[in-house]
């Protein structure tokens, strides 16, 4: 017999699950082909096949979160708070094969996870950076056309710290094309505390904690060498690690065995959280709008 109280515990986790799948259908669908407005290149095929890849990556994104974690509660809240993501937000209504990749990279490293054997999963390891290395050039051709020879490693080292600083990922995100919202950082302000508590908490050389730190790293080289910079939209690939990093972070917070403390942290957590998303909201559906109409004209990509 299974006793009530993880009976219980199973409906809430799946009661929660439903909101977030609709909330997340709401998010990815919810007039796609207006917000942002279109232009004459503009498919609304693609952006209904971004959306689908959206929902589909916050399901992978709750699977690895389960598997690296064990909690099925942490799993849950991961999906609401991918979602909830200034840039994953703008990736998944509109044409993104940077969200394509993501999505490609995010499964392979779940599937790697998933390996058993240590040895092969090592080798697994190796071979994913090279995959994402090789992607995320792909998706930046004009950087195979930047000689070694003629880099400057002073820039490099610029552009790659200003990817990692707090003003890049939680105040103002510059990797936006013609007109996009740069009002708002890749995630929202909140998960600052978590995001370093997560970093510091999980050793980069500590199982699945490696392959995520090669990942940020190896996108952040490469969004650094972009011609374009700051507008590499690029690092968009780091986006998942970044946010694996956090979810560790929430879940060591929330460890204390002092109840009064964590209901504390839980309700502040919430409170300034709901205040940062409707903030972004704002933003994104009026702000945003008004931006992307002023630069219709000028747009030469399919969004």
């Amino acid at each position: 017999m299974i006793p009530t109280s993880i009976k219980n515990i199973g409906r809430i986790n799946i009661f929660f699950l439903v909101l977030i799948l609709l909330f997340t259908l709401l998010s990815a669908f919810w007039q796609i082909g207006t917000i942002p407005p279109s232009a004459v290149n503009t498919f609304l095929s693609e952006r209904i096949i971004s959306a689908c890849l959206g929902v589909f990556l916050v399901g992978i994104c709750m699977l690895w979160v389960k598997s690296v974690f064990r909690k099925t509660s942490l799993a849950v809240l991961s999906g609401f708070i991918l979602v909830t993501q200034p840039w994953f937000v703008q990736e998944i209504r509109i044409f993104s094969p940077f969200l394509y990749a993501s999505c490609a990279l995010t499964i392979l490293s779940f599937s790697i996870q998933r390996i058993r054997s240590s040895t092969i999963r090592k080798l697994a390891t190796f071979c994913f950076v090279g995959v994402i290395a090789i992607l995320s050039f792909l998706l930046v051709p004009g950087n195979f056309r930047i000689p070694i020879s003629v880099v400057d490693g002073k820039l490099l080292l610029q552009n790659f710290f200003s990817l990692l600083s707090f003003e890049k990922l939680f105040i103002k995100n510059q990797s936006f094309w013609s007109g996009e919202a740069s009002d708002v950082g890749i995630f929202l302000p909140v998960l600052f505390p978590f995001l370093i508590i997560g970093i510091l908490g999980y050793p980069w050389r500590k199982g699945i904690f490696t392959l995520l730190f090669c990942w940020v790293v190896i996108v952040s080289l490469v969004a650094a060498l972009s011609a374009t910079f700051p507008e590499e939209r690029v690092f968009f690939l780091a986006l998942i690690p970044l946010l694996i990093y956090a979810i560790g972070g929430i879940k060591r917070a929330f460890s204390w065995n002092w109840l009064p403390a964590r209901s504390i942290l839980f309700l502040g957590f919430s409170l300034i959280y709901g205040y940062s998303y409707l903030y972004f909201l704002h933003l994104y559906l009026f702000h945003n709008s008004l931006k992307v109409l002023q630069y219709l004209e000028k747009l030469y990509v399919h969004f």
